[in-house]
């Protein structure tokens, strides 16, 4: 046996514990042990295959919110776990994947077996990693979950995530502005910590891009806090294309590499991430969003900044070919603000790079300031430009050219907006300009351009061409438009400097042809237009039109305008001499001595002008007119040879040099050769004159003769007619030399002797020799007349118009201006504009007055005249000076501006067609009219007219002035006149003295007087702008001053008599006139109640009038006035400084007596009061206040009988309203009380009073003439204000009587008006004159009570109850509504006629009708008929022809009821009645019953029948109406007295008696009656009567004394 080896000491420990287990006291337990120790690995392993694996599976699922797939267990041990693999499959809603060739599982057995928690630290061992970003941007939509429960008793958490050598591949989405492809990381490495319950997440993560460099990120998520990350990035020499296409950056990096160190802060879905750090560029190529082309070559740093601005620092680029260096930030979030400049770049690059293709060729180079702003999605890119050095746009080079440019983005087409373009050409001038680039497809430009003093002939050397005239500055405006191949240029060019001024528009295309529309240019002053085109090899055609070309400006010989008309000019160069033209042209007034509009048809040749046809009014021409062409001036007029043929030619547009101020008017015929130069024409040919006026005087209509007109030689004009002549020899200076003129009678005939034109004149208008004295000396007098004879000796001057005239002339009938007269002779002389005029003498009519004066020279020609009255008339002086109303004085002598008779609309009233005796008798009534028209004109005029003055005056005018060409004549005047006896219409002046002067504007009065006989005014002082004198007024009648009165806009409320003294002393000016002064009236009286005393004193100044007055009527207190108002006088231009006012006035006691004299509807009789009164304000509204107090006065009113007694109490003036705490009085037995308020005028709020003023009336009796007589009870409330009161209330009329108008305006019949004429009552022409009463009624309630009646006197008579509403005036009231007649009569005829009783009766009254109410009632009589006289009836209703009847015929008497029924208005009551009877009868019957009965009575020859009629219809017909209303009261239907005839039997004999009947009516057929006949010893009779129909009526009557009567009457009208 062999030795064991040494063992070591922990085998010695070993074998120590297994011999103690195995000792005996262990074996059992650790047999125990041992069974424990093997059934728990069995367990475990168990465990850990079948349950541990799912799970960790479903824990993971659960944390990952999605499948995860774990691969067989490998090894594990109690800590630890490997699979064999693991992955996270794609879903159907998440593509990202990732496999691991193992997992490593480490955890904590210790919490497994006391908290039964697996905290899981897990290790992806080569894992594959498949990402793709989210649609919404999101690279990672996994989000890690917490368990909701365990497996059994565990619970499983994951504490960390690693990754060992893992392959990423991120697939960002694809977008068109980003780089496309996946971006893959290799040898990645990291750990991922799952802190506070999943809640948060920190990882780090290192690896290295496929593509190069290093990358290294470290951070944090919060999956729960909308899955916010914050990374730490470090990057080394990362491809920038893969940055673009990882992160959502603003500038889309393609290019180039970038190392960074950021830090990142992923945002919630939408949001941009927040990056602060910084980034280095290294040859980094970047597109911006919207901007054309790209950013290369980009070098330096980028600053990143938490607010989500990128800042860049030192960063250098190349946009296309331009170098930029660029500055600023972007913010992701605001937009992009950087800036950049280049300091150098040629202007094709920049054009290249802004991918514009220019219209034009182009050199030099740029600078420019860049700005990139804007939002991310829309960047503006902006900046300047300007040339470095010189540059050159197409021919045209620049000194220098600046502008700013802006390039949108947004919107569907980008564009380059180009402002303030600016450009200084090298050879002058400045062009401004703007314009936009359209990008896109289909690029479109367009741009405007303007020139200012551009040197138009420097620019066309350039463009190889030399113009012939002087362009000078241009200005222009140009536009650019088209599109690239396409390009139009249209510019505005404006050439003010140029020989000619003018525009135009141009045209250049791209064929290089050049059109040239609507130039116009300014030659001569006139205009020339042209169209026309220039092509390539500068051949040139275009249409020219010319007007209003003033043609002197070519020849001072020449006049008018030029004009053409689509002239056709074509050439090669501009050369006239090289022009071909032909058209039509025009010459406004003619060429030479043609004057009229000339229209010629014209060719041009290159040496001078064909005419062939030229046209004016009247007259044709043709021939040639020679052109000379200057090198260096404007072409000239060389010579003409015209044939001519005029026809009706105007002689005012003939162009004829005539002396003086000859006006010739009429037509010239001429038949001739004109010839010579503008300078010197010449005309020769026959001449005709029709209707030939000098100086509007006429000739003979025909005129026929030759002329011979040679320049600068001799004139020779003869015509003659059939009785008048002409014939005149002018030399080459065109004076004359002879002439004869014959016209009707007058002759006018002149020979030349020596240097003197002798003219001997006869009966010749003095309007043709006016034109002796040249210029406009005496057009300032206006037109001038009369028939001149004498002789004329003119010393011809050089100057014909500075001639000198002396001569002994009469004209008769003169006329200048204003003056006129029957006839003047002088001896003047006219000297070189010097006139004098001695030994004159003027009649007219019975008057002489002598003449004498002269007027100088010199320019202000100063004149003097003197005028001497001996006794002349008054009457011929005023009609000389055409003075007849007070408007002629204003007028002055210069002539007025009057309407010719044109202006008398007028109607022919003669009658042609009749005989001569009738139109003499026709004429002769028209005088007389015209007479009688002037008589009533004369009565109603207020004042007589200036021309009704007559008289005599004396004295002498001296005037001084001077007439200075176009001003108005001035002069100065002394006067001293005496007149006397003047007679002015009803005035008599015993005499009139004025003395004085007028001088600059200025009359000095010293005095002026006027003796009235029984008054003196004068006045002494000066009237002019400033105002000095003094009026004084002694003793004139106040009736003197009445038409002058009449005349004030408003006649005077009172009547005024006595004399006036007054002396009033004027200040000021016209401006601001001043006054001062007293006024007094002596023996007056104010409406026929004398005065005893009447003052007043005045201030008027600063256009404000105050005065203070006392007038006393009765005893001794005065009634004292004083106030201030303002006056504008409207001449005067001072206004007053306010319109305030302020007037005080004090009454008490006797002077309340003031009041009569402006009232008759109140009068104070007696008592005491006191009225203190204060107007303040305005005119238009016053502000009065003060109060008036009564104390037992007594006043008399006009609608009341009697006076109202014991009157007291107050009345305030508060302002805008009268105030009454209380006024009453006593009238009769009744009481009168007032209280309330009233506005004096209207306000502008309109707000009615709370407390109207209310008068309360008691039982009073008035009476109202014409209106109203009885009781009085009610409340009047008066509204509306002071000035236009109106009345309202409730007044109650009882024992009265309304009367509805008088006998003189009640038509009786409308037979009383003739047919066609309009009758018309007194009252309704009382209504129309009388004045309208401000006192109005607003619904005043008027109510019909006891016992009142409404009368219409004769006519009728009512018993009225009801209610009226009262509207209108005081004057014209209109009542409304309707009265309930319950009693009374109407007087028909002579019948008497009672309301009958049953039925409604009313009266209805209308505010149109007035107090004419439309009645409708029913009326019944009772007639006695006789039937003898039913023959006898009237004709017509209304007639007076009466039948005659046999003598024999005597008839029964009896009664008939007769039945009138009145519909219509109470003043056509006859027109509007309709009778009928029982039994019936026919209207001409009844009206025969009713008003020919007692005819009828008499005419039967029985005079007692006759006087019991007129008994019956007229002496008791004012008792009647008692004994009807007695009736009534009793119950009886009808109860009536009328006379009878009693016979004696035994004297047979008839004497009139008294009969009474009392009738009561059981039915309309059948009634009872009671008579008895008082004159007689009758019994009383008891009657009935019963009709049975028309025909048959029964009459029975006893007297129950023996006598008894039965009647059956049968009646058939045939």
């Amino acid at each position: 046996m062999t030795n064991s080896p040494r063992r070591p000491p922990e085998a010695n420990s070993r074998r120590r514990l297994w011999l103690l287990i195995l000792s005996r006291s262990s074996i059992a337990v650790g047999a125990f042990l041992l069974v424990a120790i093997a059934g728990g690995v069995s367990w475990g392993w168990i465990f850990v295959n079948r349950r541990l694996v799912p799970l960790v599976e479903r824990n993971l699922e659960q944390i990952l919110g999605r499948p995860v797939d774990i691969g067989s267990v490998e090894r594990f041990s109690l800590n630890s776990l490997r699979f064999s693999s693991a992955s996270l499959p794609a879903t159907s809603t998440d593509p990202d994947r990732l496999v691991a060739e193992a997992v490593e599982v480490q955890f904590d057995p210790l919490p497994l077996l006391f908290n039964r928690r697996l905290e899981l630290d897990v290790t992806l061992v080569q894992p594959d990693v498949y990402v793709e970003q989210a649609k919404n941007g999101q690279w990672v939509s996994t989000q890690i979950k917490i368990p909701e429960g365990g497996a059994g008793f565990i619970q499983t958490e994951l504490e960390t995530i690693r990754v060992r050598d893992a392959d990423i591949v991120l697939v960002p989405n694809p977008a068109p502005d980003r780089p496309s492809g996946a971006v893959a990381i290799a040898d990645v490495s990291g750990v991922a910590r799952f802190l506070d319950q999943n809640q948060r997440i920190q990882f780090e993560l290192t690896g290295q891009p496929k593509t190069g460099g290093k990358l290294a990120i470290a951070g944090e998520t919060r999956p729960a806090a909308l899955q916010q990350t914050t990374l730490n990035i470090e990057a080394e020499n990362l491809l920038a294309s893969e940055i673009s296409r990882l992160i959502d950056l603003p500038i889309n990096l393609q290019a180039g590499r970038v190392d960074g160190d950021l830090r990142v802060q992923l945002q919630p879905e939408g949001q941009q991430p927040a990056i602060a750090g910084t980034a280095s560029l290294s040859n980094v190529t970047a597109k911006i969003e919207n901007v054309p082309n790209l950013f290369t070559n980009i070098q330096g740093k980028l600053l990143f900044q938490p607010d989500r601005t990128i800042a860049l620092q030192n960063v250098t680029t190349r946009y296309g070919k331009i170098p930029v260096q660029l500055g600023g930030s972007l913010n992701t979030l605001k937009g992009y603000n950087l800036s950049g400049r280049v300091k150098a770049a040629s202007v094709n690059n920049v054009l290249d790079a802004l991918d514009v293709e220019s219209p034009f060729p182009t050199k030099g180079t740029v600078r420019a300031d860049l700005q990139l702003q804007g939002a991310i999605d829309k960047p503006i890119l902006s900046g300047t430009v300007s040339t470095i050095k010189t540059a050159q746009i197409d021919r045209i080079p620049f000194k220098d050219i600046s502008g700013r440019f802006r390039l949108t983005t947004g919107g569907a087409t980008p564009e380059i907006t180009f402002t303030n373009i600016q450009a200084t050409p090298t050879v002058g001038g400045k062009i401004t300009g703007k314009g936009q680039i359209q990008l896109g497809t289909q690029p479109q430009v367009a741009f405007n351009f303007q020139g200012q003093n551009v040197p138009g002939n420097a620019i066309a050397k350039l463009y190889g061409t030399t113009p012939p005239i002087q362009i000078g500055d241009v200005a222009g405006t140009a536009k650019i438009s088209g599109s690239p191949g396409n390009i139009r240029t249209v510019a505005q060019l404006q050439a003010p400097e140029a020989t000619y001024p003018g525009t135009a528009e141009v045209i250049v295309t791209n064929e290089g042809n050049t059109l040239i529309r609507d130039a116009v240019f300014q030659v001569a002053g006139g205009t020339v237009t042209a169209n026309g085109q220039i092509n390539r090899n500068r051949q040139f055609q275009a249409v020219v039109n010319a007007s209003g070309v003033q043609l002197k400006s070519f020849s001072p010989e020449l006049r008018g305008e030029f004009s053409a008309n689509k002239v056709r000019v074509t050439g090669n160069s501009f050369d006239l001499a090289e022009i071909q033209a032909q058209g039509q042209v025009r010459f406004s007034e003619g060429l030479a001595v043609i004057e009229q509009p000339l229209t010629a048809q014209v060719r041009w040749n290159g040496e001078r002008i064909i005419v062939q046809k030229a046209t004016a009014p009247g007259l044709n021409a043709s021939g040639t007119v020679d052109v000379r062409l200057p090198e260096r001036a404007a072409p000239e007029i060389a010579g003409f040879n015209l044939d001519v043929r005029a026809r009706d030619y105007d002689l005012q547009d003939f162009g004829l040099e005539i002396p003086g101020n000859v006006m010739l008017a009429g037509q010239a015929d001429f038949t001739g050769k004109v010839t010579g130069t503008p300078d010197a024409p010449n005309a020769v040919g026959n001449l005709g004159l029709q209707n030939l006026r000098v100086n509007g005087l006429a000739f003979d209509p025909v005129l026929t003769g030759k002329l011979n007109y040679q320049a600068e030689q001799q004139t020779q004009l003869q015509v003659s007619g059939k009785q008048d002549r002409i014939a005149f020899t002018l030399d080459e200076n065109n004076r004359p030399v002879s002439f004869f003129v014959r016209r009707n009678q007058a002759v006018a005939r002149g020979t030349t002797q020596g240097e003197n034109l002798v003219v001997n004149v006869q009966d010749f208008p003095v309007a043709v020799l006016r034109s002796v004295i040249g210029g406009d000396r005496l057009k300032q007098i206006g037109a001038i007349g009369g028939e001149v004879s004498g002789k004329l000796v003119v010393d011809l001057a050089e100057n014909i118009t500075e001639s000198t005239v002396v001569g002994d002339l009469a004209i008769a009938r003169p006329r200048a201006g204003r003056f006129s007269a029957d006839r003047i002779q002088a001896r003047f002389r006219y000297d070189a504009g010097a006139f004098s005029l001695t030994q004159g003498e003027l009649q007219q009519g019975e008057s002489r007055i002598s003449l004498s004066g002269d007027l100088q020279a010199e320019d202000d020609r100063q004149f003097q005249f003197q005028l001497d009255f001996d006794s002349a008339r008054i009457e011929n002086v005023l009609q000389a000076l055409s003075i007849f109303g007070f408007e002629d004085l204003a007028g002055g002598l210069l002539p007025e501006d009057l309407p010719g008779a044109e202006a008398l609309p007028t109607v022919s009233v003669g009658l042609p067609k009749q005989s001569l005796l009738a139109q003499l008798q026709l004429f002769s009534e028209i005088r007389a009219l015209i007479a009688q028209q002037q008589q009533q004109e004369r009565a109603s005029a207020k004042l007589p007219p200036i021309s009704a003055l007559n008289g005599t005056i004396s004295g002498e005018i001296a005037v001084t002035g001077a007439l200075a060409p176009g001003l108005q004549p001035s002069f100065d005047v002394d006067f001293e006149l005496l007149g006397q006896d003047w007679q002015w219409g009803t005035y008599t002046v015993d005499e009139a003295i004025a003395r004085g002067t007028f001088e600059n504007g200025v009359l000095t009065l010293l005095p002026l007087r006027l003796d009235l006989g029984d008054g003196l005014i004068a006045f002494t002082g000066q009237l002019g702008e400033e105002l000095s004198g003094q009026l004084r007024v002694v003793s004139l009648p106040v009736a003197t001053l009445q038409p002058f009165l009449d005349r004030l806009p408003q006649a005077l409320p009172f009547d005024v008599t006595g004399q006036l003294n007054a002396l009033v002393t004027l200040a000021g000016s016209l401006e601001n006139p001043q006054a001062i002064g007293e006024v007094s009236l002596v023996e007056g009286s104010l409406n026929q109640q004398p005065i005893q005393v009447a003052g007043l004193s005045f201030d008027y100044n600063e256009a404000r009038l105050s005065f203070a007055s006392d007038v006393l009527i009765t005893g001794t207190q005065p009634v004292e006035i004083t106030g201030s108002i303002p006056v504008a006088l409207p001449f005067a231009s001072v206004q007053p400084d306010s319109n305030l006012l302020s007037i005080r006035a004090n009454v008490q006691d006797e002077g309340l007596a003031l009041l009569n004299l402006f009232t008759e509807q109140v009068a104070w009789v007696k008592g005491q009061g006191q009225v203190n009164v204060e107007v303040q304000g305005t005119l238009d509204r016053p502000v009065v206040t003060g109060e008036a107090v009564v104390k037992n006065a007594t006043l008399k009113a006009q609608a009341l009988p009697e006076p109202l007694m014991d009157v007291t109490g107050t009345v305030e003036f508060n302002g805008d309203r009268i105030v009454v705490p209380g006024v009453t009085g006593q009238y009769n037995s009744g009481k009168v009380t007032a209280e309330g308020t009233l506005p004096i005028f209207a306000t502008q709020q309109g707000q009615p009073a709370t407390n109207p003023l209310t008068v309360s009336l008691n039982d009073l009796n008035v009476d109202i003439e014409g209106r109203y007589e009885g009781g009085v009870s009610g409340n009047v409330v008066i509204t509306g204000t002071a000035l236009s009161p109106d009345l309202g209330g409730k007044i109650r009329l009882a024992n009265g009587q309304v009367s509805l108008g008088g006998t003189e305006d009640t038509p009786t019949t409308a037979a009383v008006t003739p047919a066609g004429s309009t009758a018309t009552s007194s009252t309704a022409t009382n209504r129309n004159t009388t004045e309208e009463s401000p006192i109005e009624f607003t619904n005043l309630q008027l109510i019909l009570d006891n016992d009142v009646r409404i009368v219409r006197q004769p006519l009728l008579s009512f018993e009225a109850e009801g209610d009226l509403a009262i509207n209108g005036t005081l004057t014209n009231p209109r009542p409304q509504g309707v009265v309930r007649l319950t009693g009374g009569q109407v007087n028909l005829f002579t019948t008497q006629f009672t309301l009958a009783r049953g039925e409604e009766q009313t009266a209805r009254f209308t505010p149109k009708g007035g107090l004419d109410p439309i009645l409708d009632v029913t009326l019944v009589a009772t007639v006695p008929e006789t039937t003898g006289g039913i023959g006898r009836v009237p004709t017509s209703p209304f007639s007076g022809e009466i039948r005659d009847v046999p003598a024999t015929s005597f008839g029964t008497f009896r009664t008939v009821r007769v039945q009138a029924a009145v519909e219509g208005p109470a003043s056509e009551l006859a027109d509007n009645l309709e009778l009928t009877s029982e039994p019936n009868r026919s209207e001409a019957e009844i009206v025969a019953l009713l008003g020919g009965s007692f005819i009828n009575t008499l005419g039967r020859g029985d005079p007692a029948l006759g006087l019991a009629t007129i008994a019956g219809s007229t002496l008791l017909s004012n008792f009647q109406d008692n004994i009807t209303e007695i009736g009534e009261a009793l119950g009886i239907d009808e109860l009536r007295l009328f006379p009878t005839i009693v016979t004696e039997p035994e004297e047979n004999v008839s004497v009139l008696g008294l009969a009474a009947e009392a009738v009561f009516d059981i039915t309309n057929d059948f009634s009872l009656s009671l008579s008895r006949v008082f004159a007689a010893d009758d019994p009383l009779r008891y009657n009935l009567i019963y009709r049975l129909n028309d025909q048959i009526l029964v009459r029975a009557s006893t007297n129950l004394s023996g006598e008894s009567r039965l009647l059956v009457e049968y009646e058939t009208r045939f």
